[in-house]
């Protein structure tokens, strides 16, 4: 795979100070490309952070041959076994990938050219803009930030480095949900009014042990809080999505359908759906304002409503139900529904592929080749992400808030702003690093 051309002393001398820690750039990144086998020719890539969606990511969805994985890295060392267990028949080489606790010794020794991210929410981008300073492409799974700022750092961070990062939200490389989108785009049924999607649940509040556990072996706990306060260890955070993703401190109500679980996939469908994908709502509102769960409207500038209202348990639960002057359509994964019905009627009979997860991985991949953006890149993937951090901000403060979508900033609302969906304090180690 060919990298871009540098020299790794002039490359360190025009990089920022990296707050967070040493920067460390992997041997040979900047290394002139040289002829190799076929089967050399694949992308090098590595894992940060070894759990159940990356397992499945690569070890059931993707499509053999396109990749190696060499390294893999996790600060609960005891996970990488259970990846390795379940990727091996597609991806056998992985059984000799090097393994490390910490992935940032991982950049500075493997030479790689991609990494995939699936760490919990709250120590996703960190690593993120850590291998984009080191020539990396990535693929972040999403909830791909845990707040507004995060997003604007990562966007910054892909634009300054010259990388492709892909978005977790795998829905928008599914062709029937593409084929979907071209008929809103194309006015199926006219001048679009209202999208409408479940009323996704947000985050719990985290309590921390009165007295810290025994520490499992082959965790490093440190590293697993991240930006969090270093919290007495817990074990039961440990484990799946749904240890950790309900709470506050490490993500925005990631479990089951909440709003950066499977709300991130339907704000992504609804945004798309709109041709929106650049752009956030200039006003949202709960309309059951003092209900932690109120359903909530948001306003866009042209006057086009999104409302989460449906019930979470029935509604589409990966997708929207669009409102036009003519019709209807409800997409949601692999699915489209009219009213009229001959909309949907018409789909096309697509030839069997690999499922929607693969075809983006796939996409990922193709994008380290051509350097095009991918399906979900990084402004996208900013954008539905700020819808899931509104809802939170709206339902918690339970009132009519005014958004700024080009500053992404709340509008003479300094409490709105101050909310910890749109920025807060890291612990010292892992701040943000200062971009350009």
């Amino acid at each position: 795979m060919a990298r871009t051309p540098n020299n790794r002393r002039r490359f360190l001398k025009q990089m920022p100070v990296v707050l967070a820690g040493p920067l460390v750039v992997p041997r040979g990144v900047f290394a002139e490309p040289t002829a190799q086998s076929a089967s050399s020719d694949l992308p090098r890539v590595a894992v940060i952070g070894t759990g159940e969606r990356v397992s499945h990511l690569l070890g059931v969805d993707a499509t053999p041959g396109q990749m190696r994985i060499v390294a893999l890295a996790d600060c609960n060392l005891r996970r990488i076994n259970g990846f390795v267990e379940k990727v091996k028949e597609r991806h056998p080489e992985a059984e000799q990938a090097t393994r490390y606790q910490h992935y940032r010794e991982m950049l500075d020794k493997e030479k790689l050219d991609a990494v995939f991210v699936s760490t919990p929410t709250h120590g996703r981008v960190l690593p993120c803009i850590h291998a984009m300073q080191v020539g990396l492409d990535v693929y972040a799974e999403k909830p791909e930030t845990l707040t507004i700022e995060e997003g604007q750092a990562l966007i910054k961070a892909v634009r300054h480095y010259k990388r492709v990062l892909q978005g977790g939200t795998q829905g928008c490389s599914n062709p029937i949900n593409r084929w979907g989108v071209a008929q809103l785009q194309s006015g199926a049924i006219g001048t679009i009014e209202k999208v409408t999607m479940p009323n996704f649940s947000g985050p719990k509040d985290y309590t921390p042990l009165a007295a810290a556990q025994p520490v499992p072996d082959g965790l490093d706990w440190n590293e697993w809080c991240n930006q969090t306060p270093l919290y007495p260890c817990d074990p039961g955070l440990l484990g799946s999505l749904w240890s950790w993703g309900p709470y506050r401190p490490f993500d925005g109500g990631g479990a089951g359908r909440g709003v950066t679980n499977l709300g991130a996939h339907a704000f992504e469908q609804a945004q798309r759906g709109l041709g929106k994908e650049l752009e956030s709502p200039v006003e949202t509102w709960p309309t059951e304002p003092g209900n932690p769960n109120s359903p909530i409207s948001m306003r866009y500038a042209d006057g086009t409503l999104l409302e989460m209202v449906g019930d979470p348990e029935t509604g589409p639960a990966f997708g929207a139900i669009y409102f036009g002057t003519k019709g209807k359509i409800e997409i949601n994964r692999d699915q489209v529904r009219s009213n009229p019905p001959e909309i949907a009627a018409g789909r096309p009979t697509f030839p069997e592929t690999p499922n929607d997860a693969a075809l983006h991985v796939t996409n990922f991949l193709e994008c380290i080749r051509t350097r095009h953006d991918p399906h979900a890149p990084v402004e996208t993937v900013h954008r539905h992400m700020v819808l899931c951090h509104l809802a939170n901000v709206t339902r918690e403060l339970s009132r009519r808030l005014r958004f700024d979508p080009v500053a992404d900033r709340f509008i003479d609302d300094d409490e709105a702003n101050r909310h910890p969906s749109v920025s807060r304090p890291r612990r010292a180690g892992f701040e943000l690093p200062t971009i350009g």
